[in-house]
């Protein structure tokens, strides 16, 4: 599926910050209201949106569910899986360096190295 917004970005119903898991997140993602997944989807070109599988996802069957959540599944294990390891630990250490400045120089300290964009 081509869930790639024009204005960049991801979808909100595909982004669930706070779940375990992929599957976990995906779960959520598929129980997105439909007019909530219908008014993303209308964000994406015509051509796009129009295909078989999105039509499925907007409005809201069960099988564009199921195929929005095995299609990012099948996209996971093809292309993150092997540098899923490298993705989290990456992660951690970036986490670590404000949490670290937290605890050593306090709140001033954190929010001093935090820079927009």
């Amino acid at each position: 599926m081509e869930l790639d917004p024009p204005q960049g970005g991801l979808f909100d119903f595909f982004v669930q910050p706070f779940t375990p898991g992929l599957r976990a997140g995906l779960d959520l993602a598929a129980a997105t209201p439909t007019q909530e997944l219908a008014d993303e989807i209308a964000l994406l070109p015509r051509r796009t949106r129009d295909r078989p599988r999105l039509r499925e996802l907007a409005d809201g069957t069960s099988t564009g569910r199921n195929l929005f959540a095995n299609d990012t599944l099948r996209y996971f294990d093809s292309s993150l899986t092997a540098l899923w390891p490298q993705m989290q630990a990456a992660a951690a250490a970036e986490r670590a360096l404000p949490a670290e400045t937290l605890l050593s120089g306090g709140v001033d300290a954190m929010l001093a190295t935090l820079v927009p964009g």
